[in-house]
């Protein structure tokens, strides 16, 4: 397992690993499905703060957002390996940092392009 997050209304728990997988479950553990996408190690989620969407990160340089019942909305070439993700707590958008070490803030707003933060120098 390389990364596992719960919806913050607590009724959903998703994980991923390195068979490219996302696996959800409900809030009382019971399996409920595998989420197909990802060409490479999943290795960052998030859920909206609404626990509607669910954001995927992984080392084939994309990040893919779900809605709960596994429907894959969009699919982002970020152009490097995803290794941590995290979605805001109003919902304004996520954070991702990548192995280009870089930091992007991908932002709710149609048409806003992406802050990114350097400074990393490994």
């Amino acid at each position: 397992i390389n990364a596992e997050y719960m919806a913050a209304d607590g009724r959903f728990i998703a994980s991923a690993g390195f068979d490219n997988l996302v696996k959800v479950w409900n809030g009382e553990g019971e399996y409920l499905h595998s989420l197909e996408g990802h060409k490479d190690t999943v290795k960052g989620l998030g859920y909206s703060p609404d626990s509607k969407i669910l954001v995927s990160g992984s080392s084939d340089k994309t990040i893919m957002r779900w809605t709960v019942d596994g429907t894959l909305i969009d699919s982002m070439n970020v152009g490097s390996c995803v290794n941590t993700l995290s979605y805001c707590k109003n919902g304004d958008g996520f954070a991702y940092g990548c192995t280009d070490k870089r930091v992007r803030v991908q932002w709710a707003a149609e048409g806003r392009e992406p802050t990114v933060l350097e400074g990393h120098t490994d």
